[in-house]
């Protein structure tokens, strides 16, 4: 039996191979996604990009406002809009053939919709 070290904790096969089928089960699900709704994968994976902005404020900033770090707010926004982005891919493409066109105009009001939402609440300060 191999014995795999993560981050100091003994894994073994077993556990190694779960987790690698774990991940390439979310690989292929997110290029699933990434094939049926491009617009609303890529507002998903642009907040992904802005994540790391968040959780550095999270880190750095000690301001308070009513006792709570005022970077939580984004970061909450962050997790749910890639929450709901994705989860809208999904169910959007599982409609018919013949409501494809209505689905791209739906991801693109919501893809801009919710970019406007960041791009207001990042110029409002925090």
């Amino acid at each position: 039996m191999k014995i795999l070290a993560l981050s100091g904790v003994p894994v073994t096969d077993g556990a190694a191979r779960l987790a690698s089928s774990l991940f390439n089960s979310v690989r292929t699900w997110l290029v699933v996604l990434h094939r049926v709704s491009r617009v609303l994968s890529w507002a998903g994976w642009l907040h992904l990009v802005l994540l790391p902005g968040a959780l550095l404020g999270l880190a750095f900033d000690e301001r308070l406002v009513t006792n709570v770090n005022p970077w939580i707010k984004p970061l909450k926004f962050l997790f749910s809009d890639i929450i709901y982005l994705w989860s809208l891919g999904w169910l959007l493409a599982d409609l018919p053939a013949t409501a494809q066109r209505a689905v791209r105009l739906i991801s693109w009001g919501v893809a801009v919709a919710i970019w406007v939402e960041i791009l207001a609440n990042s110029s409002c300060g925090v």
